[in-house]
């Protein structure tokens, strides 16, 4: 229901998420990152995503009961799809605090699929709020306004993909003090 919002959306595509697997899941998957990749290049269009820092992937690996590092690879290779579809490197953001939902934002109306703490958001409900609501507004402010912002987003770039996974783990378990 909701990729009516993005298909018709002229103005701004913002995305919060920790790997963005919903997004690259299944066979419409390509199909939709080259519609997200053709809105790009219209002049003065506005796409951000803001993406889980795989240095912090670590942890949510084992409250998922997953492989360590399954998320951090996961969010890499989700960057690689992004970087040759032709998503520009200034729209991502890698979020080096914790996210709490799964967000899709359009001038219009916004997808919200929270976080629980045991499970990956994906196989958790999410709501479509409008832009006029008080969810709206709030989670537009809380989860991708003031995040992407901050001093904990930090920009990428894609050359560094390569390396990312070993300078995440080394991250993560040496507990870099200047991360």
């Amino acid at each position: 229901d909701f990729l009516k919002y993005i298909e018709n959306e002229q103005n701004q595509l913002l995305f919060v998420g920790t790997t963005f697997k919903g997004l690259f899941r299944g066979p419409e998957s390509k199909q939709f990152l080259n519609l997200i990749s053709e809105k790009s290049d219209v002049p003065g269009f506005n796409l951000n995503f803001l993406i889980m820092h795989p240095a912090l992937s670590f942890g949510r690996d084992i409250q998922e009961g997953r492989t360590t590092g399954g998320i951090a690879k996961e969010i890499i290779e989700n960057l690689q799809k992004m970087q040759e579809v032709g998503i520009p490197e200034n729209s991502v953001r890698l979020y080096t605090g914790q996210l709490t939902c799964f967000l899709i934002i359009t001038s219009s109306a916004m997808l919200i699929n929270p976080y629980s703490n045991e499970s990956a958001a994906y196989e958790n409900f999410t709501i479509i709020a409008n832009k006029e609501g008080e969810l709206y507004r709030y989670y537009y402010r809380t989860a991708f306004s003031m995040p992407f912002t901050s001093s904990l987003s930090k920009k990428l770039s894609f050359d560094q993909l390569d390396s990312l996974y070993d300078d995440s783990y080394k991250i993560y378990f040496n507990k870099d003090k200047n991360f």
